[in-house]
C-alpha cells in the first residue's frame, strides 16, 4: 500500500473473490497452466489445439512465448521464468482474507477503498462494508464454487443495501454490449469486462483489445437505441424483462 500510494495511486481496489486457493477444473481438462506450466502427459490433447490454431501459435512463439508477469518480475528470485514468476505470485497471494483484514486496509490507506467480489450485501443503511467508497458485485468468473450465482442475480439485493450516493460497480457476465445496459438498468454505475478483451487481446494484441471495446460500444448503442434511449441516463429498470417474484420474497 506504501508502494501504491508513493506512485501517486488514489484508489485501492482488494479482491475478496475467494478464502482459500482455487482449484480451477480448466487446467486438469487441457494440461495448461500459468501456475503449472504444461503437463505433457496431456499431450494429444494439446498438440491437436496447436495444430488447429497454427496462425496464433506461430504469433506466440514470435512474440516469445508465454508471457511473464512483469509488475511481479522484480520481486521474484533473479533469473525466474514466467511460470516461476507466476508461482512466486501464488506464494504471496494471500487467501485468507477476512473483514478484519479489511478493517486493518481501510485503516492503513487515505485513498478511496473499492472492494470488489461480493454478492451479498453485509450492512444496510449509510454505511459500506469496511468502510468501503466503492464495491463491486462480481464472482470472479463464476468458477470458485460450482453453486456460486451469478453475479446479475445478486445485483439487485446488493444494490438496495448500498446508498444510493455511493458508485456501485459489477463486473461478470458481460459477453455484450447490451448485458452493459442490462446492469444500468439495475442500478450499476459501471460495468467491468474482462473475457471479451482476452479474447481480443489473444487474438490481435493491443489491436484486438480496442476491437473488442468497439464491438461491445457498438451493441450498446444499438441496444440504446432499440429502446428509444439517446443516453444511459434514460435507461431504467422497466425496461427490460423482469421475472414475477418468488412468494414471499418483495419485487
Amino acid at each position: 500500500m506504501a508502494q501504491a500510494r508513493n506512485a501517486g495511486v488514489e484508489v485501492l481496489a482488494v479482491a475478496v473473490n475467494y478464502p482459500v486457493a482455487n482449484r480451477s477444473e480448466v487446467p486438469l481438462r487441457t494440461g495448461v497452466s500459468l501456475r503449472g506450466g504444461i503437463d505433457w502427459r496431456k499431450w494429444p490433447g494439446i498438440f491437436t489445439n496447436l495444430l488447429s490454431h497454427q496462425d496464433w501459435l506461430c504469433r506466440f512463439l514470435a512474440n516469445g512465448g508465454m508471457p511473464a508477469a512483469e509488475s511481479w518480475q522484480p520481486y521474484a528470485p533473479p533469473g525466474s521464468s514466467p511460470t516461476d514468476i507466476l508461482r512466486f505470485f501464488a506464494t504471496v497471494w494471500p487467501p485468507t482474507l477476512v473483514w478484519s483484514d479489511m478493517e486493518s486496509i481501510r485503516a492503513h490507506w487515505r485513498g478511496k477503498l473499492v472492494i470488489k467480489g461480493l454478492l451479498r450485501p453485509r450492512r444496510r443503511g449509510d454505511g459500506l462494508p469496511a468502510g468501503a467508497d466503492a464495491v463491486v458485485v462480481s464472482n470472479h468468473g463464476g468458477n470458485r464454487l460450482d453453486f456460486m450465482p451469478a453475479s446479475i442475480d445478486s445485483l439487485c439485493e446488493v444494490r438496495q443495501a448500498v446508498p444510493e450516493a455511493r458508485p456501485l460497480l459489477f463486473g461478470g457476465g458481460i459477453r455484450r454490449g447490451s448485458d452493459i445496459l442490462k446492469a444500468i438498468a439495475l442500478g450499476v454505475d459501471f460495468c467491468f469486462a474482462g473475457r471479451a478483451f482476452l479474447y481480443g487481446v489473444s487474438a490481435g494484441g493491443k489491436a484486438g483489445a480496442a476491437r473488442a471495446a468497439g464491438l461491445l460500444r457498438d451493441e450498446l448503442a444499438n441496444a440504446q437505441a432499440m429502446l428509444g434511449c439517446a443516453d444511459l441516463d434514460a435507461v431504467r429498470r422497466d425496461m427490460i424483462f423482469t421475472p414475477p417474484p418468488e412468494p414471499g420474497r418483495p419485487a
